[in-house]
């Protein structure tokens, strides 16, 4: 007869667990007695949490069928967090096709397939949590990161759909709207990043690398990111939404009410646009302006209920 303290125990899924957020975000949900399957392309980068005493797998998000062997194995699933993915630096100009396509590969079918392999079970159940990792950057589009950002873009409108359509069978969806965590993500980036030969961005290469370094300035500790994720993975009041990492709300705010030209013209100064021939702008013309924007957006946004960081 199975132990009733086992079956008690919340399932969790979590994809991508070889670094970063989701190494945390598994290693926080063992910490709070939940039973915890954690993923990776390869189960030797994960050995060490198999000694912790957590459940490993081999799966590969953009192998659907790895995704259901590790449910079949281990399910049912009661919470899901779809955290792997990837990320390549490149202007659109020069990326080739196949490339923006891996990149959507991971981050957005990759995220559905996650999600398709285990809601089916939860809304036979009436019961369930999906928590998507997301990021600022499908609202904060910035130069060289046109596929990433299009690509979280993608993962925002999926997780919109999502929430409305699970609902009704009892299934929630949180979305992670991520800001800087500390992580190895730029770097990984940065060793994709170069140029193709006779590139005519090859005069701002520096700042292309500065891209892929961004997302680690001001970071949080991905720790400290798992332990928000796990608080609202678990809040009964099911939020729909967190917005989480360092710098979280300045990204989004540049993101969803600073005007369109003034932060394209901000972008194209800082990383270096500007010094190819055009002009840089008129950002120094009326930043009155996009403060005042900004505020009466962020005025109207707590009178109406609906700021990001705090959507039910």
């Amino acid at each position: 007869m199975p132990d009733a303290s086992v079956q008690a125990q919340p399932v969790v899924l979590v994809t991508g667990c070889s670094s970063g957020i989701g190494r945390a975000v598994a290693k926080e949900f063992h910490k709070r007695g939940c039973r915890v399957v954690a993923t990776a392309r390869r189960l030797a980068s994960i050995a060490d949490l198999g000694e912790l005493g957590l459940l490993t797998a081999e799966v590969d998000v953009c192998k659907p069928e790895s995704l259901a062997k590790a449910v079949k194995e281990h399910g049912p699933i009661d919470i899901a967090v779809a955290n792997a993915g990837g990320a390549e630096f490149s202007p659109l100009l020069e990326h080739s096709v196949e490339r923006v396509r891996s990149v959507f590969d991971a981050n957005v079918f990759g995220m559905l397939s996650t999600v398709q392999a285990v809601a089916h079970s939860m809304v036979q159940r009436r019961a369930g949590t999906i928590v998507v990792i997301g990021s600022v950057s499908g609202a904060l589009v910035t130069p060289y990161a046109g596929a990433y950002c299009a690509s979280k873009a993608a993962v925002d409108a999926m997780c919109a759909a999502l929430r409305m359509e699970l609902k009704p069978f009892g299934v929630h969806v949180l979305h992670m709207v991520t800001a800087a965590v500390k992580s190895n993500f730029g770097e990984a980036a940065l060793a994709k990043a170069a140029l193709p030969p006779g590139s005519v961005y090859a005069p701002i290469q520096s700042y292309i690398d500065n891209r892929c370094r961004l997302s680690q300035q001001g970071s949080m500790s991905p720790e400290e990111y798992a332990r928000r994720l796990c608080d609202g993975a678990l809040d009964p009041a099911k939020p729909a939404e967190l917005l989480v990492g360092g710098r979280a709300l300045r990204y989004l705010i540049y993101g969803r009410w600073v005007p369109k030209g003034y932060a394209a013209a901000k972008f194209s100064e800082a990383l270096g646009l500007h010094t190819l021939g055009g002009p840089a702008g008129t950002q120094s013309s009326m930043p009155w302006k996009a403060v005042c924007l900004v505020a009466v957006c962020l005025v109207a946004s707590v009178a109406l209920g609906s700021v990001p960081w705090a959507r039910r």
